[in-house]
C-alpha cells in the first residue's frame, strides 16, 4: 500500500493523472478504509474538474477520518463547483471549527457569499 501511495503521489506531481489514479485505486482495492487514498484520489480527479467524483472521494475520506479540516474544505469546494452552496458553506464551517486557523476555508466561506 505504501509503495502505491508513493507511486501515485509521484505520478500526480509529475502530471501523470492516469497513472496516479491507477495507483490510488490500487491502494483502495487493497484497503477501502484508507482515508489518505480517498483524499489523494479526490485531489487528482478534482484537478480533472470531475467535481462530483472528487466530492465522493472526499466524503469517503471523511467517513474514515472526520476530523481533517483540509478534506472538509476540499469537499466544500467541490460542492460549491456543483452549485450546492448550503452544503459547501457547511463544509467550510466544519473545516474552520476543526482548525480555526484554516485560511483557505475562511477565504472560501467569505467568497461564497
Amino acid at each position: 500500500i505504501d509503495y502505491h501511495m508513493q507511486l501515485g503521489f509521484v505520478r500526480y506531481v509529475s502530471g501523470d493523472d492516469v497513472g496516479a489514479i491507477a495507483a490510488f485505486n490500487n491502494v483502495l482495492a487493497q484497503d477501502s478504509g484508507n482515508a489518505e487514498g480517498w483524499f489523494n484520489l479526490g485531489m487528482v480527479v478534482f484537478g480533472q474538474e470531475e467535481f462530483a467524483q472528487a466530492e465522493d472521494c472526499f466524503r469517503r475520506s471523511l467517513e474514515i477520518e472526520p476530523r481533517d479540516a483540509q478534506t472538509w474544505n476540499n469537499r466544500g469546494v467541490c460542492l460549491w463547483k456543483l452549485g450546492k452552496i448550503a452544503d459547501a458553506k457547511a463544509c467550510f464551517g466544519k473545516a474552520i471549527q476543526l482548525d480555526p486557523n484554516d485560511q483557505d476555508a475562511a477565504f472560501n466561506l467569505s467568497s461564497i457569499g
